[in-house]
């Protein structure tokens, strides 16, 4: 095993030294000059060790090692230091610091303590794999155990042990309980059951055996005394199964209002809006897989489109996180959003101009398309300096042609209306709806965007109803009415109240009909349904069941007959499934409906098959993506893949596609990356080539396209330092060799060559 070690050092001399020595032993070393610089690459690489001065300009050597094992929590440190006053001493004990020195020190004394301190992070890194080993074997030994007991008439009354584990570990997650007293409260209710039954119950001395079951033996011991106040996990064990109890007598999970206490209630409410039946025996990989950042993100989103202030928090709260990420970008332009709202100008460029400087060290086409975001946040709030900002963004976004002609559009150019005007590209139009209708009816001629006006026809009318649509924009909209046979009916009335007379007069021979809106159906990432200007808020789908069936039906386009429902969404369920199906789609047809028009159906049925109104306006980007990636537009498909498909779901149906999805995306990802090496455009490359690892850090594909955007960039060590990132990967993670290619590039990087593209192109 080739162990990684950075090294933090000002001291120019010494660190080559110290690299020069550490080198010669065989390890793989990364020498940084400042803190900071080590806080830096510790956001981005894997280390065993760090080696750290403790006075440094700036942020010293022990700030930089606390801040590193925030984000790398087990790795270990030696301090080395001329002198240490008594504060820097304490901190160093603090930190729990692996090994210190002082300087001077001998060669050989500091590769001793090098060595030492490696062998006991391998010793460590063995027990915890033996440890984690262990604990998987006794866990899956509890949950069979538990599932032994599902022919108890006890649990045949009320539900199945994997679903009230389900239910209790959600309300856990909903109270804020770290994640290890979640997973043993999900266990103690899996197998409370047996308890109460003398032919499994578990005996008390291997309730007290570890430290994994002693927890759970006080949750279940103090369920068979009655009297005594319980503690909150026996509460939740005995509160899971109490609601499953009632949802077998009622069809449903119960109110909240039946729950008294008020923490317990509010941590309810929000998981029967969730999708915890779905995650039963997925909570370990629920609790893998889960990204923070993405659902916090999620959350902000969703609290900024009700209006509610806790999405600044939530905003604020992603910004603060450690390292460099996407979604703090779009953190960022969220609080630029809310600025804007609010009508704070000087916030709305603060933190557009945050967004802007993280994207520029995730690479170009982040950069790009942050610069892109925070022109039109300045453009709608008529700040002097957007037209240069558009400029400056029209300049970044060469490469992209949707983005360019927004930043076009924002100017008041015709020369992009083509590209938006394409139906693939009305989900961009719902999104920005609130100054992109205006700007394309005032560049427009003659009837081009009469085709917008029937799934945008409630945008339009709103927009009139608030003035927001200039003299020009509003004539050509009659315009384009008159062109048409019939026109919505919301459109005309505005139109007839409009404060010109001339607006006035040409409306009044228009003939009318029911307006059909758009419905943008995004389900890569977390699920979001938005109909017309309105979002579906998540408390309207009633049944975290019904809002994933309609995901289901979006994706299987035609009829689909329902057996397969039931077998997707209530397996082994019995004849209560078909009655949960009924009521599931009984609350998606109330909840779609609230937002159509009175007269549209959006779910047909034909017997005993069902299917998604096929006259329905929808824009799904699950078929966007399937185009543009079929068409070889790898490009949009890159765009389009907000995140997995349906993420935090985990429903069997579910993973297949999710997949697939996954590898498209990856391929879409690797072509681009190799034709941005192929171009020159190493930075593009090395942009795109990062984002393929992040998802599949395997990927010899990545490893290669990463070590060329490198060698093009003349940063031949950096490429050495992936390939032995990738050999390791490689060896603990498939137990395989990087390929030929691999060691090519390596090759070259070593001999201090350029990538092949470049010397074909300078030829």
């Amino acid at each position: 095993m080739v162990y990684q070690i950075l090294l933090v050092e000002d001291d120019l001399d010494l660190r080559e030294t110290m690299l020069d020595v550490l080198n010669e032993q065989g390890y793989q070393v990364l020498a940084v000059a400042s803190g900071q610089q080590a806080v830096k690459e510790a956001s981005h690489h894997h280390f065993d060790l760090v080696i750290t001065d403790i006075r440094m300009e700036g942020m010293d050597g022990l700030e930089a090692l606390e801040r590193t094992r925030k984000i790398q929590p087990s790795v270990s440190s030696l301090v080395v230091s001329g002198y240490a006053s008594e504060h820097e001493t304490l901190k160093a004990l603090s930190l729990n610091v692996g090994g210190y020195l002082k300087k001077p020190f001998a060669v050989q004394e500091f590769l001793n303590s090098v060595a030492d301190l490696l062998a006991r992070r391998g010793a460590e890194s063995e027990r915890n794999r033996e440890l984690l080993t262990l604990r998987r074997a006794l866990k899956w030994s509890l949950e069979n155990s538990a599932r032994l007991g599902e022919e108890l008439s006890w649990t045949s009354a009320r539900g199945r042990p994997d679903e009230a584990g389900a239910l209790a570990y959600r309300l856990a997650i909903a109270l804020g309980l770290a994640p290890p007293a979640c997973e043993q409260i999900r266990l103690a209710t899996m197998l409370y059951p047996l308890q109460l039954s003398p032919r499994f119950r578990i005996s008390p001395e291997a309730l007290e055996e570890s430290s994994i079951m002693r927890p759970i033996g006080s949750a279940l011991s103090a369920l068979q005394q009655p009297g005594e106040p319980l503690p909150l996990a026996s509460r939740l064990v005995h509160l899971s199964w109490h609601l499953l109890e009632q949802r077998h007598q009622l069809g449903e999970l119960p109110p909240a209002e039946q729950i008294p206490d008020p923490a317990l209630r509010q941590a309810y409410e929000q998981v029967r809006q969730s999708d915890w039946e779905s995650e039963a025996g997925q909570e370990e990989r629920w609790g893998g897989g889960h990204n923070p950042q993405s659902s916090l993100l999620f959350l902000g989103q969703a609290l900024e489109e009700a209006g509610d202030p806790g999405a600044a928090q939530a905003f604020t709260q992603l910004l603060a996180q450690e390292g460099l990420s996407a979604t703090k970008v779009e953190a960022a332009l969220g609080l630029a959003r809310l600025s804007l709202i609010r009508q704070d100008g000087s916030g709305c460029l603060q933190w557009s101009a945050r967004a802007v400087e993280l994207a520029s060290h995730l690479g170009p086409l982040s950069h790009a398309l942050a610069q892109l975001e925070r022109a039109l946040l300045l453009h709608q709030a008529k700040a002097p300096q957007s037209s240069s900002e558009l400029q400056q963004a029209l300049s970044l976004c060469v490469s992209l042609p949707l983005a360019q002609s927004l930043a076009q559009l924002a100017l008041g150019q015709r020369e992009g209306l083509e590209v938006l005007l394409r139906p693939e590209n009305r989900g961009e139009i719902g999104r920005r709806w609130t100054w992109m209708l205006g700007a394309l009816l005032e560049v427009s001629q003659a009837n081009e965007p009469a085709s917008l006006l029937f799934p945008f026809a409630r945008e339009l009318s709103e927009l009139l109803a608030r003035g927001r649509l200039s003299l020009a924009a509003r004539r050509r909209l009659l315009a384009c009415c008159q062109q048409l046979q019939s026109v919505p009916e919301e459109l005309v009335t505005r139109l007839l109240t409009d404060s010109e007379a001339e607006i006035r007069s040409g409306a009044q021979n228009l003939s009318t009909t029911q307006s059909q809106p758009l419905m943008r159906l995004l389900t890569l990432g977390y699920l979001q349904c938005h109909i017309g200007p309105k979002r579906v808020e998540e408390s309207q789908w009633k049944s975290a069941k019904s809002k994933y069936m309609l995901a289901y039906l979006a994706a299987h386009r035609g009829w689909v007959n329902e057996e397969f429902l039931l077998e997707c969404f209530w397996p082994d369920s019995g004849p209560g499934g078909r009655r949960n199906l009924h009521n599931n789609i009984y609350y998606l047809r109330k909840c779609l409906k609230a937002h159509l028009c009175e007269e549209q159906e959006p779910i047909l049925r034909e017997k005993e098959a069902l299917c998604l109104n096929p006259a329905l306006a929808l824009w799904h980007d699950l078929d966007e993506f399937a185009g543009a990636f079929e068409s070889g537009d790898f490009r949009r498909a890159v765009e389009l893949y907000g995140g997995p498909f349906l993420e935090g779901c985990y429903m069997d149906w579910v993973l297949p596609i999710r997949q697939s999805l996954e590898e498209k995306h990856l391929q879409a990802l690797g072509r681009l990356a190799q034709t941005g090496a192929d171009q020159g455009r190493y930075q593009e490359a090395l942009e795109l080539s990062a984002r393929l690892l992040s998802s599949d850090p395997a990927s010899q594909e990545g490893h290669l396209l990463k070590m060329r955007a490198h060698l093009g960039l003349g940063q031949p060590e950096a490429a050495i330092r992936q390939y032995k990132t990738c050999e390791r990967v490689l060896q603990e993670e498939l137990r395989s060799e990087p390929s030929l290619a691999l060691v090519t590039v390596y090759q070259r990087a070593r001999h201090g060559m350029p990538d092949e593209a470049m010397e074909k192109l300078s030829h």
